[in-house]
């Protein structure tokens, strides 16, 4: 699946130290985002369907986030799905 570099763009957003910045994953995001365009937004969240379609696996979408750029990591199995969900919601 080839990511839109629009999502990387977000992605560069979250860095190591991110508890910085915000401590729910809703600031978090909030920040990642606020640059974000109409267009982006929806490229983004149309990514982020795709991504978490249901029969994805765990370690696609750890594969997907692994080369996003992202410096956060995700340990417990459903962590890195909760969290690009609540992302998603966010884009409406």
């Amino acid at each position: 699946m080839q990511i839109p570099q629009e999502f990387m763009m977000v992605c560069r957003n979250f860095i190591q130290d991110l508890d910085v910045i915000g401590t729910t994953p809703e600031e978090v995001i909030r920040f990642a985002i606020q640059g974000l365009s109409t267009e982006e937004r929806r490229v983004v969240r149309r990514f982020l369907d795709e991504s978490l379609q249901e029969g994805r696996g765990e370690a696609e979408l750890q594969g997907l986030w692994s080369k996003s750029g992202a410096q956060v990591y995700f340990r417990k199995v459903g962590q890195l799905r909760q969290f690009l969900t609540i992302m998603r919601g966010m884009l409406k």
